[in-house]
């Protein structure tokens, strides 16, 4: 293992990850061995990955075994990284975008910001300690993007849902299963789909060259 990793290192891009799949009973080990090959400063996440889905145990003396561990390094600080972003649940949407017009759902976010220190500025009728500029102001009045419930009220932006990325995702993935059905090779280790395309959209460009030592 101490071979392959030391290699891996010396073939790693400035700009390239390493992402080390293991579970719970060596997943001490292989930390301490990654930060002396790696470096501690390099290590970025470990990610905690639910294979299963059921809560189905069998054993009568311990807790269900239903996850991996994933022990994710950078080969520097200038080591690639694009955020991944899971759909919002139906109950969040239905409570956070709750209005609509022809554009789409959207939501209200409030357009002052009077605990911030901004100075305050007039803006069609109304002086406020506004978020944005009186220009950004202007452009997202012209663009429809702003909301006024009373010629009175302070004004509010219009995020429409369709410009949301959604959640990003932290060091918890339970939304993966292992493979099944026609993808299960029958491989013991074998890892879904889905798994090595997050990992590859995270921490690749296209073009970029990736390489699984333990194929």
């Amino acid at each position: 293992m101490a071979l392959r990793l030391r290699a891996m290192r010396r073939v790693l891009k400035d700009t390239g990850s390493i992402y080390l799949h293991c579970d719970p009973t060596a997943s001490h080990y292989l930390k301490l061995l990654m930060d002396a090959i790696y470096g501690q400063k390099n290590f970025r996440n470990e990610i905690i990955w639910k294979r299963r889905q059921d809560t189905h145990n069998l054993a009568k003396k311990h807790m269900g075994k239903i996850h991996d561990t994933i022990l994710w390094y950078a080969h520097s600080r200038k080591s690639d990284y694009r955020i991944q972003y899971l759909p919002y649940e139906e109950e969040y949407l239905r409570k956070m975008y709750s209005k609509s017009d022809k554009k789409g759902r959207y939501r209200l976010l409030p357009c002052t910001n009077e605990a911030g220190g901004n100075r305050p500025y007039e803006f069609r009728g109304l002086t406020r300690a506004w978020r944005y500029t009186k220009q950004n102001m202007q452009s997202m009045y012209d663009q429809g993007l702003l909301y006024q419930a009373t010629p009175t009220s302070p004004f509010q932006y219009k995020k429409y849902l369709a410009d949301a990325k959604g959640v990003p995702i932290q060091d918890l993935w339970g939304d993966i299963p292992a493979a099944r059905g026609i993808e299960h090779l029958g491989y013991p280790t074998q890892k879904p789909l889905a798994l090595m395309e997050r990992i590859i959209r995270a921490s690749s460009n296209e073009g970029d060259t990736v390489l699984d030592p333990f194929c």
